[in-house]
């Protein structure tokens, strides 16, 4: 049998950082959302907006049906060790810490697979 902690412990043994679960049922309160939205905060990711999209987030039967707990993982990016003096070098933009390794895609999809 399958069990909560032995699913925490193999993601862990993976190398995630974080493990959750939640039960994959519709969100309680979608409107949060939906006027973030409606705020414009999606910028440019105009495919969040897309009715489709939009009824996939608020019920995720729709993208996994018969689906009935969702497993969370988490890696921390803080394993990263940017120099300080490149961190704090004011000629420098701010990068966001993943952008500094490797392409979080390459490295976290074959892990979850």
């Amino acid at each position: 049998m399958i069990t909560a902690a032995l699913v925490r412990e193999k993601a862990l043994d993976l190398g995630f950082d974080l493990v959750g679960m939640t039960p994959l049922v519709p969100g309680i309160d979608a409107q949060p959302f939906l006027d973030w939205l409606s705020a414009g905060h999606h910028g440019d990711m105009s495919y969040l907006s897309r009715e489709d999209a939009v009824r996939k987030r608020l019920d995720p039967q729709r993208v996994l049906p018969g689906a009935r707990t969702a497993i969370l993982v988490a890696v921390s990016y803080e394993a990263l060790n940017v120099p300080m003096e490149i961190l704090t070098d004011p000629s420098r933009g701010r990068i966001a810490r993943y952008a500094w390794g490797a392409d979080y895609h390459d490295v976290l999809i074959p892990v979850l697979r």
